[in-house]
């Protein structure tokens, strides 16, 4: 009995011996990085993405995370990630030419953020990756047109374009690139930086490759991935973040949340920059903003009712406001059309009618919300028109542009006669001529001065829009040193932009509406007979090489030559009904052509989706 007692006791000791040990020790997670020379780094194992798929992406608030296997040839690659900034990818690529983009990506597109409104902007990113292979560590900006800052670059890589200049730009020297895009190059590795995107977006204007108007759409940081030489490598993500500021322009929801069921938006600049405006609506104040010099919108939803009034609060010698309009629920509202503003000077004294000016302490008073009081009106921008050549002529060309001084002078000609010639506003404006004169088109600056310059936004041609910075004729911007140059929305010298012919010959034609109303008709594809790929129809353009689409939308269109074809963010892009959704492609991996063109059908869902022939 006592050796039955004494063996069992051993067994039970025994388990317990067995149980502890196996609690006690360290448990290692068998999905998680294992210990070797390039292993990833032993990150927390509860991840909110842990994918291999092409388009695996995560997002949270504002930042998103995506894997953005995107280029040709793309070999595998897998994402874990614990937050949208704080991952690593394991990626295994061989051969030349960027395959993917990893990257954490803070999406702006829905805060109405341009460049000319910013009032500081920085992102900080850290990062490690393997000390081998073909990458570069960088940030991709999109304002709308794309801007690429490297920090860090191994290998076979370089910029796409020529070598601009080196320039000190927001505190670090840089060795700057330009073809399609601006490419900005440390001079010196590094894992961990904040760089100034502000200062680099500036630059950007001041050389006429962005407009101070252009809308920030995200703000990514990542690897540019082009080899492994063909071995498993891990690149990680520690930390990305990105922070800025306006002159005041938040978004606002007040009275009980849910958005408030007015919507308000105040369209006002300062002329010093620290000019500060505040929005009553029934008596309650429920918006306050610091101004910035360019035109910007303060927008604010509430459930409050009764008079709305804009108000400047801190007047001084140097310091007034123009208050453009305002818009409720949809309708708009000039500030010069009201007749109660105490703010104008006017008869040698505060207090007058009829301005968008303040120049003293005082409000514009827009009425009541439903509408009563006031002076409300729904033109969508300022319009000339100007008809020629007799019955209203059979083509109608719209040209979009502003001044920075308000007193710049330009002219139209079409096949060398000038047909439409507008002083500008500071604002940005429609200037319509009907003729039915053809040939070459262009918009000429004929007035330039120390303090005066002008953006041409694009022109309209029988409903086509042909964007100026597509245009590769500019006689008037200063690039290089010198007046003359390229793909730019400025002309700062006296010169032309030549936007092709009027039959849409020369130029670059898009099809885009109009930023406040945008109407499109599906395209659908159709298979030609004999098994040689599908056309789509109907055909909205015939494009050529450099042409830029961004945004929302179905479009069907033809191109002869090209050579490359660039896309990303799409829900579908097929060329001839073959599949390029968000891939690069040389122009001889494209398809045979079809009655000796390529049918390209683009539909994209976002306002970064993007496509660019080349």
């Amino acid at each position: 009995m006592i050796l039955k007692r004494f063996i069992v006791l051993c067994i039970v000791l025994t388990l317990v011996v067995t149980i502890v040990s196996f609690w006690g020790c360290e448990r290692v997670d068998p999905t998680g990085p294992q210990s070797s020379e390039n292993s990833a780094p032993v990150l927390r194992q509860q991840y909110v993405l842990e994918s291999c798929d092409q388009w695996a992406n995560y997002c949270s608030g504002n930042y998103c995370v995506y894997n953005n296997l995107w280029g040709e040839n793309a070999g595998p690659q897998c994402i874990y990630a614990t937050s949208t900034t704080n991952w690593y990818v394991t990626s295994t690529q061989s051969g030349s030419g960027v395959k993917t983009y990893p990257n954490s990506s803070r999406e702006m597109g829905d805060e109405n953020v341009t460049i000319g409104s910013l009032t500081s902007c920085t992102s900080t990113m850290n990062t490690s990756g393997p000390g081998n292979g073909d990458y570069c560590t960088a940030w991709d900006i999109w304002a709308p047109e794309e801007v690429m800052i490297w920090i860090n670059k191994y290998g076979n890589v370089s910029p796409w374009g020529s070598y601009v200049e080196t320039a000190s730009i927001g505190g670090t020297t840089w060795d700057v690139y330009k073809n399609g895009y601006p490419g900005f190059v440390a001079q010196s590795n590094r894992n961990s930086m904040t760089v100034n995107i502000k200062a680099i977006l500036d630059y950007c204007v001041s050389k006429g490759w962005l407009s101070s108007s252009g809308v920030i759409e995200k703000i990514q940081g990542g690897f540019e991935i082009s080899s492994t030489d063909g071995q498993e490598r891990t690149f990680t993500m520690n930390s990305y973040s990105v922070s800025y500021s306006t002159g005041g322009g938040t978004t606002t929801t007040t009275s009980g949340g849910g958005g408030g069921s007015n919507s308000i938006v105040v369209r006002a600049r300062g002329t010093n920059g620290s000019e500060h405006i505040n929005l009553t609506v029934g008596g309650s104040q429920i918006g306050s903003w610091t101004l910035s010099t360019s035109m910007s919108n303060y927008t604010i939803s509430t459930n409050n009712t009764g008079d709305i009034n804009v108000c400047f609060d801190n007047d001084g010698s140097d310091r007034d406001v123009q208050v453009d309009y305002i818009e409720v629920n949809g309708q708009r509202r000039q500030a010069e059309d009201q007749s109660y503003n105490t703010g104008v000077w006017q008869d040698g004294s505060c207090g007058g009618e009829y301005s968008e000016w303040l120049h003293c302490n005082g409000c514009i008073d827009f009425g009541d919300v439903s509408g009563g009081g006031g002076t409300t009106t729904t033109t969508a921008a300022s319009t000339s028109t100007t008809t020629t050549s007799g019955g209203g002529g059979s083509n109608s060309i719209i040209v979009r542009a502003h001044g920075t001084n308000g007193s710049e002078h330009i002219n139209l000609t079409v096949g060398g006669s000038q047909i439409g010639s507008w002083t500008l506003s500071t604002s940005m404006s429609n200037y319509t001529v009907s003729t039915n004169n053809t040939g070459d088109i262009n918009v000429c600056f004929d007035n330039d001065g120390s303090d005066r310059d002008v953006q041409v936004d694009y022109i309209e041609v029988n409903g086509q829009r042909r964007q100026a910075e597509d245009q590769s004729y500019n006689t008037g911007v200063w690039q290089d040193g010198s007046c003359g140059g390229e793909y730019s929305e400025w002309l700062h010298c006296n010169g032309c932009i030549d936007f092709g012919d009027v039959s849409g010959g020369g130029g670059t034609t898009t099809t885009t509406a109009a930023s406040t109303s945008t109407t499109t008709t599906s395209a659908t594809t159709t298979t030609t007979s004999g098994g040689g790929g599908e056309t789509c129809s109907p055909v909205d353009a015939s494009i050529s090489a450099p042409f830029t689409q961004n945004g929302a939308g179905e479009y069907c269109w033809t191109a002869t030559s090209c050579n490359y074809i660039n896309s990303w963010n799409l829900s579908s892009l097929t060329i001839n009904g073959e599949n390029f959704t968000n891939k690069w492609a040389s122009s001889s991996n494209l398809p045979a052509k079809i009655n000796g063109n390529w049918y390209i059908h683009y539909e994209g869902n976002y306002n970064w989706s993007h496509f660019e022939l080349r």
